[in-house]
């Protein structure tokens, strides 16, 4: 095969990939083919010729099987249509901010999608918040600060001694150090600290990191309030996460409490 070939090969896959599918389960001869896949005979010989000719079946006494060719394409089929299903599965909270139609789709490979309920939308934030308690270290964007947000970062610095390194813009600056006096006594201790940005943060990103792995996550806002979250573990997309997050703090200055 060569280059001239690869969008015909792109269309055999697609359109024979059922009775590609079927072979790659069992070899089988083509009268078997038809009542395996429910089609005619002439389907069954024209898919035949086709996957023949670019290699992904061959035959053993009018016996058919995949060849790792076939196998192969098949495996990176099945992926493509799994992603697929996760950005269709994203789409309720992906057009709620604009800014994340920057989000690469090495982020949203083998990502996890949780939907706020309309009537206890800070459940799409169960999985994190559990993740925070197993968490070392949290470090992430803050566009918007909600109060159960500092009630679980101040919750996971106190119980599992988890550090936080929250970049925000001054207005939210303002409403964490307001909050409680509690929480500045994390700011001041060094265990929560606060960088602040003139930038204009695009979405609510963050990285933890736990001592065995890494997690990555977006958190999808609408009307104050939480409309989704979008999480992935995959070193790819922890990576992509961390250099958005590092970006910013490149010209963010450190926030210190006044002294009395």
């Amino acid at each position: 095969m060569n280059d001239s070939l690869d969008t015909d090969f792109s269309r055999v896959l697609a359109k024979r990939f059922e009775i590609l599918q079927a072979l790659h389960e069992q070899p089988q001869r083509k009268p078997e083919l038809v009542e395996s896949v429910d089609c005619s005979r002439s389907t069954v010989d024209r898919a035949i010729t086709d996957l023949l000719q670019y290699e992904c079946v061959e035959s053993h006494n009018r016996e058919y099987q995949t060849t790792p060719l076939g196998k192969a394409s098949l495996n990176i089929r099945e992926e493509y249509l799994g992603e697929i299903y996760n950005v269709q599965n994203a789409s309720e909270i992906l057009n709620e901010n604009p800014n994340l139609k920057e989000v690469p789709s090495i982020f949203l490979r083998q990502v996890t999608v949780s939907i706020a309920d309309s009537q206890f939308p800070e459940s799409a934030l169960s999985s994190s918040t559990e993740r925070l308690r197993q968490s070392e270290k949290m470090v992430g964007l803050a566009p918007v600060v909600l109060k159960s947000y500092i009630d679980d970062v101040e919750a996971a610095v106190r119980e599992t001694q988890c550090t936080a390194e929250i970049i925000v813009s001054e207005d939210v600056l303002l409403e964490l150090v307001d909050y409680r006096e509690s929480f500045t006594e994390l700011i001041n201790s060094g265990q929560v600290v606060l960088l602040v940005t003139d930038d204009e943060l695009p979405y609510a990103l963050w990285v933890m990191e736990g001592e065995d792995d890494e997690v990555a996550g977006i958190t999808v806002h609408q009307h104050g309030g939480v409309r989704g979250m979008l999480m992935n573990t995959a070193p790819e997309a922890v990576k992509w996460a961390r250099e958005q997050y590092e970006s910013f703090k490149a010209d963010a200055t450190q926030y210190q409490l006044a002294e009395n």
